[in-house]
């Protein structure tokens, strides 16, 4: 069980630290065993992963994260709290590399990872996983296309370096977005958004469809653009 949180926004508003401290909050009635964070800087994509609750975890980082924020003067911020459904203490998300970041909410396999090479043609850097999808995206697989050993359920969040949030689900699990005159919101549950941001009106996104935080009003239908 873990909870999946996005926030698009090409201003950094003055409430972004109250903003981001809710969200991961409200993330963390899914579980308090880790939690992890990637984010834009003005030097790149910057990770930060510790096997705590997400309140302990904020109150370490979150002004560094929002100075960083406010310097790179855009919101490119993608949030996970739990921990990987195959490996309890180790290798948490995000899942990561240099120009990529990816937070999931689901089950993609119970087989242990020394078979992934077998079952998905992946050399894993990670135990998590979450590792098998963030492999075959990178290989230019869809995540909800992939074939595993198990009843396959996802709601994933993908950074980019290049400023891109892509998020999508399958049918199995929820997927919500939130769009604000100010910023573009993706959570796994509702209630997330709702407990956090007040009385807003979060919409369900179609399963097995790639959606862009920059306009997520259609799915992505090139799919040149979902990388």
């Amino acid at each position: 069980m873990c909870g999946v949180v996005a926030i698009y926004s090409d201003v950094v508003e003055g409430g972004i630290m109250s903003t981001i401290e809710r969200l991961m909050l409200e993330s963390q009635i899914r579980g308090k065993r880790a939690t992890g964070v990637s984010y834009l800087t003005t030097m790149g994509m910057e990770t930060i992963i510790e096997s705590t609750s997400a309140d302990s975890f904020l109150e370490k980082h979150l002004n560094r994260i929002c100075d960083d924020i406010q310097d790179y003067g855009k919101v490119r911020f993608i949030g996970h709290t739990r921990y990987s459904t195959t490996s309890v203490d180790l290798d948490h998300q995000p899942v990561y590399d240099y120009d990529t970041s990816l937070v999931m909410n689901g089950v993609i396999t119970q087989s242990d990872s020394s078979q992934w090479k077998e079952l998905f043609g992946i050399d894993p850097h990670s135990t998590n996983d979450a590792s098998v999808i963030f492999d075959l995206y990178k290989k230019g697989q869809m995540p909800y296309d992939v074939k595993t050993d198990t009843d396959l359920s996802m709601s994933v969040v993908i950074l980019k370096r290049n400023g891109r949030i892509i998020v999508c689900r399958n049918h199995k699990r929820p997927g919500w977005i939130l769009q604000t005159s100010a910023a573009n919101y993706y959570a796994s549950t509702d209630d997330i958004l709702k407990r956090a941001l007040g009385d807003v009106t979060p919409y369900s996104i179609n399963p097995a469809q790639m959606y862009s935080l920059e306009n997520p009003v259609t799915g992505i239908r090139n799919e040149v653009d979902w990388q």
